[in-house]
């Protein structure tokens, strides 16, 4: 009884988590391609700058509120200067910094609808790296899963080839805010694991490619819809297949922290 409990608070912090991811996340792709196509503001660079400083405040105000108000707020204590903080941090700062600018650059060159697909080697990328870099092997029937993305992402980028809206630096920056994301996530992973996380990003991201269609009254063919649908159905199995091993783990280790 107390496992199962202890898996539902998982699940309902995973919720609230990923909710706010996807209210967040939208949003800022939209108001970024306004910015950088409708209002046509060169400056994407400008814009990952200003947003990481806003980031880097709120940071700075929440941990000036849990010093002050430590039983509400919490904010880690630690120096930021410090020589191993530093070392430890860069990597990270480096990524982060990559992932943005791509994603904006990406943005710029191309459309929202299409944004969804260049970015859906996300998951094709976090399978490659978290075997490389920490070891874990993925069962054959997530890689089956990748194979089924990497034929909706083919697909769409051909439609967009045949459509005449395929841009080269929009196809070459999706691919590379993937890559960054990719790496990001593998290093910065807690409420939920690096593929869970971005399983969930392409499926907001496909709850985006809707929005976009009707926000910008673009139409799309029947064959670029079926690109979409591949990757999300791809994306679908691999995350009912990464649930059932995280439940059968749970089971096995009720102190198993990650999902």
């Amino acid at each position: 009884m107390l496992v199962e409990q202890s898996l539902l608070s998982k699940y309902v912090t995973i919720f609230l988590v990923v909710s706010g991811y996807w209210i967040v996340s939208i949003s800022t792709v939209f108001v970024n391609k306004t910015l950088l196509s409708h209002i046509n503001l060169e400056a994407p660079m400008f814009i990952a700058l200003s947003q990481t400083l806003i980031t880097a405040f709120i940071c700075y105000i929440k941990k000036n509120l849990s010093k002050m108000f430590p039983s509400k707020f919490r904010f880690p204590d630690i120096d930021i200067w410090d020589s191993y903080t530093v070392k430890a941090i860069l990597p990270l700062s480096l990524l982060f910094t990559a992932m943005i600018s791509t994603n904006n650059l990406c943005l710029k060159y191309a459309s929202v609808t299409y944004y969804y697909i260049g970015r859906s080697l996300t998951t094709i990328f976090n399978v490659l790296f978290t075997y490389l870099i920490l070891g874990e092997r993925t069962s054959r029937r997530c890689v089956l899963c990748c194979a089924i993305i990497i034929s909706g992402f083919w697909l769409g980028v051909d439609q967009e080839n045949l459509s005449g809206s395929l841009s080269t630096a929009g196809f070459v920056f999706g691919i590379l805010g993937s890559l960054s994301l990719s790496l990001f996530s593998i290093f910065t992973k807690k409420f939920t694991s690096a593929l869970t996380h971005n399983i969930s990003g392409t499926a907001k991201a496909c709850a985006q490619t809707v929005l976009a269609t009707y926000w910008y009254q673009e139409t799309k063919s029947l064959l670029w819809w079926s690109s979409n649908m591949i990757v999300l159905v791809g994306s679908a199995c691999y995350t009912w297949i990464k649930q059932i091993d995280m439940e059968r783990r749970h089971r096995e280790n009720v102190n198993y922290q990650r999902v």
